[in-house]
Parts: structure tokens; sequence; C-alpha cells
């Protein structure tokens, strides 16, 4: 499993909102890009994935941009990851909702289900608060234990 661009980028986004929401105003794309270093037109892209995903709400105007929909301690890693990726699943026989036939005789579905369930709860155990936390720090020791 190999979290894309566009993942990265998502977790990165919201953390730069947030940060900056903070201050008060809502944050634009264009500010968000030139700090991230990411182009405007892939970050459109993303933000919209976070819209739909409902982390993000819209701000019109002069001074509009993108502000968090929740506190950030209540968004998981893995809801923005999922937004952003479509889904974590090593396989797609593990993805929730799947009917895969040969599950239940496959040598190696509780090997891929593992994994799947491993990679879950790692990124469920952290919220964009924490990142946040991490990141004010300016190291990773820093960052909040989650073990």
């Amino acid at each position: 499993m190999m979290i894309s661009t566009k993942g990265r980028y998502a977790l990165s986004t919201l953390i730069d909102i947030a940060e900056q929401e903070k201050k008060g105003n809502p944050v634009s794309i264009k500010e968000v890009a030139e700090r991230q270093g990411i182009s405007v037109k892939y970050l459109e892209q993303i933000i919209a994935l976070m819209v739909k995903g409902g982390f993000l709400k819209s701000v019109r105007g002069a001074k509009g941009g993108y502000l968090l929909l929740k506190k950030a301690k209540d968004i998981s890693v893995g809801d923005i990851l999922d937004a952003a990726e479509g889904t974590l699943s090593p396989v797609d026989c593990v993805k929730e909702g799947s009917n895969c036939e040969r599950s239940a005789s496959c040598p190696t579905f509780p090997l891929y289900k593992e994994i799947d369930e491993a990679i879950y709860a790692v990124v469920n155990r952290y919220s964009l608060e924490d990142l946040l936390q991490c990141n004010s720090k300016g190291k990773l020791e820093h960052c909040p234990s989650k073990n």
C-alpha cells in the first residue's frame, strides 16, 4: 500500500487550513498552494474531494476561502485518506462491501484482511488535531504517542 501525492497533499492541505483558520479567516486555495508548493489546479481537485468528503466548507466573497466543517480533533487521518485515495485497502477483496466468492477458501485472504485492519488501526488512531500538534512542535519526536 502506498499513499499517493493526492493523499499526502490532502493531509497537508487540511493541516494548513486548520492552522490558518485559527487566525479567524477563511483560507484561499492560492494561499495554500503557495505555502505547500502545490499547483493551484491540482489543489482545486484535492479541495473538491475534501468538500465532497465533508471536511471543508466554502466561504464566498472577497475574503472567501475554505474552513473546516468539523473540529480538527473530530477528523481522523483515515477518513481524510479514504476521501482522497478512495480506499487504503491493499486488495479489493477486503474492502467493506466486497463479496469475494473465494474469500472463505483463499489462503491469502486472512493475510490481506490483517494488513487492511492494521492500516486502518493506525490511520484511524490519529486525528487532524494530532498532526497539528506534531506540526507545531516541528519535530516528529514531539508528536503525540498513540501506542
